[in-house]
């Protein structure tokens, strides 16, 4: 039985170099304006499937073309992969929240994997920068 193909989110501004998205299966893009104060932001976020037998590979490269203040998220409808420059995370999960335009924002983790998901948010938030704001809730 094969394994349904993980489905995820990568902005274009968060990659090192763009050309890596020609190396995979983008399904669409779309513009997001971000604003903050007198601050604007304007990327495309490109949304990405893989098949399961690429993922590892794919998670690995990843790791080394994410600029340490972003991340992506990938998903199989059962796990929940989060890249941050120079490590990921796969967790199990329980629940996936509805699909938005720009990505699923919400998980919920089973009870055994809400350590590694403090570790992510750990990880992501001190070793990657990322504002804690912005990255995806899992419960």
């Amino acid at each position: 039985m094969n394994q349904a193909p993980w489905k995820g989110w990568i902005i274009d501004i968060s990659l090192k170099d763009r050309d890596f998205l020609s190396k995979l299966k983008v399904i669409k893009s779309l513009i997001e304006e971000n604003v903050e104060g007198d601050n604007k932001q304007v990327w495309e976020v490109y949304t990405v499937e893989i098949e399961n037998a690429d993922i590892a590979n794919i998670s690995r490269r990843l790791e080394t073309q994410i600029k340490p203040e972003y991340y992506a998220h990938f998903t199989n409808g059962k796990e929940l992969l989060i890249i941050f420059s120079k490590k990921s995370f796969r967790i199990r999960l329980e629940r996936v929240g509805e699909e938005k335009p720009f990505g699923v924002n919400y998980f919920k983790a089973t009870s055994e994997d809400k350590k590694i998901w403090q570790s992510a948010l750990e990880y992501g938030t001190n070793e990657g920068k990322v504002d804690k704001r912005y990255i995806i809730k899992v419960e």
